[in-house]
């Protein structure tokens, strides 16, 4: 009987939108390379031509606007999302810049 094996995965966080961070990239590549699942987390901002996910070479880039906030009303209130991230993820739905 054969077992899947599953993927190690590894999570990246950095605060830059990690489109021109080289080393971020290349280690990312690399893990990718290996067989891990990688993905990065970046921030987005209004006004950037990148997408809110994306895979490139092997690696999932996830970019969210970063609200600490929204991220403090989010861990004391219990709400599902901060508000900034909802929009966002409309935004990106609707394909609105």
């Amino acid at each position: 009987m054969l077992q899947k094996v599953q993927k190690k995965r590894v999570a990246m966080v950095v605060p830059n939108i990690c489109n021109l961070d080289y080393r971020v990239v290349k280690e990312a590549e690399a893990l990718a390379a290996s067989g891990y699942e990688v993905r990065v987390y970046c921030i987005w901002k209004p006004g950037i031509k990148l997408p809110v996910q994306e895979e490139i070479n092997g690696v999932t880039y996830i970019r969210r606007e970063w609200n600490l906030i929204g991220l403090i009303k989010h861990k004391l209130l219990g709400s599902p999302y901060p508000s900034d991230t909802v929009r966002l993820q409309n935004r990106y739905r609707e394909g609105a810049e």
